[in-house]
């Protein structure tokens, strides 16, 4: 599982109160933390992709400690991918995650990016796996596995979306996801497609 993708997992079990500590602790911590200002403005979806951009291969443990301090031990084995109590069994990838895909198609498009994805993921709701599978082509099994690897809907979600971008490569774009969600029998709503409009 990617970093972005198990930070968000982990932040989405904070309440408001919560995340503006975790906000506050991160800020305190040394290293060279974000700018005050900076994660007061980011959303609990901006960010798994502010903290993985701002300390590289170090953010799981920014926020392990950030955590630690909170404290909200309990948020550690979804950060690091175990299922709670459950200490033999180590960080799974999300089935068919790779890397990130180029930014832009040969016709300059962009690709959708996480962020969008993490903002779309909290509006689609319970009817992800009819999405998945007949929107946008994805395997029941392959569903049946996101289901197990992660716990609330909001990480389903962002898993099953992360599978159909990983899959389609240059052409997951926003365009393109956009059109086969919003077909004329698809269950989402409108204002949740409109996440797919804003500027990544």
């Amino acid at each position: 599982m990617c970093p972005e993708l198990r930070i968000y997992a982990a932040l989405q079990e904070l309440d408001e109160g919560q995340l503006r500590r975790f906000k506050l602790l991160l800020h305190q911590a040394g290293g060279r933390p974000p700018g005050w200002g900076v994660l007061q403005a980011a959303t609990r979806e901006d960010l798994p992709g502010l903290l993985a951009a701002h300390y590289a291969g170090r953010a799981l443990a920014v926020v392990a400690q950030v955590l630690r301090q909170m404290p909200a031990l309990h948020l550690l084995d979804q950060l690091h991918g175990t299922a709670p109590g459950d200490a033999t069994r180590g960080p799974q990838d999300t089935p068919g995650e790779t890397s990130d895909p180029p930014l832009t198609t040969d016709a300059g498009e962009r690709v959708v990016s996480q962020r969008q994805l993490m903002r779309l993921a909290r509006k689609l709701g319970r009817q992800w796996r009819e999405v998945g599978v007949e929107f946008l082509g994805l395997r029941r099994h392959q569903l049946d596995g996101v289901e197990e690897d992660h716990g609330t809907v909001g990480t389903r979600v962002f898993a099953m979306l992360m599978l159909w971008r990983n899959r389609e490569g240059p052409a997951a774009t926003a365009s393109r996801l956009l059109r086969l969600l919003s077909q004329d029998d698809s269950p989402v709503d409108p204002e949740a497609l409109a996440e797919l409009l804003d500027r990544p």
